[in-house]
């Protein structure tokens, strides 16, 4: 059995730098890092080297009713490695059912049920201060579970 890193890895893409899912994905680093005590690093897909986590989170933006075609590939490319780890899956979107489709979409590309999952409400022009506090709940119900 390999060696896990006692740490967390945030694992999101966006279209926008300093956006919505950004940020969430930040905040996230931020809140796990505080509650857990671990250490917690934020990656786009092409910059993760192995997936040795205690806990991998995985998030995107939904552009035109999918999520990112590169978090998809992502999944699908290391369906293998994601075998036995904790995975928690979020999206960033403006309205819930929608959100939630996309989960639906990205949790049938694992090789078994995502430990969590989360559709945070994204914005457009003023940033979504209750979306923080929202991160910060999810980051309490995950540190639970590792």
């Amino acid at each position: 059995m390999s060696v896990m890193n006692m740490a967390i890895c945030i694992i999101y893409d966006t279209r926008r730098r300093g956006r919505a899912t950004e940020k969430i994905a930040n905040w996230l680093a931020e809140g796990m890092r505080e509650l857990s005590g671990r250490s917690a690093v934020v990656k786009r897909p092409w910059e993760v080297k192995d997936l040795k986590y205690e806990l991998i989170m995985m998030g995107s933006p939904i552009y035109c009713g999918r999520p990112m075609e590169s978090i998809e590939r992502f999944l699908k490319s290391r369906r293998g490695e994601l075998e036995g780890r904790r995975v928690a899956l979020f999206v960033v979107c403006l309205f819930k059912f929608l959100g939630r489709r996309c989960l639906r979409r990205l949790s049938d590309l694992l090789p078994t049920p995502p430990s969590s999952e989360k559709v945070f409400k994204g914005w457009l022009r003023r940033e979504n201060l209750s979306t923080r506090e929202e991160c910060l709940r999810w980051c309490k119900e995950l540190v639970g579970t590792i």
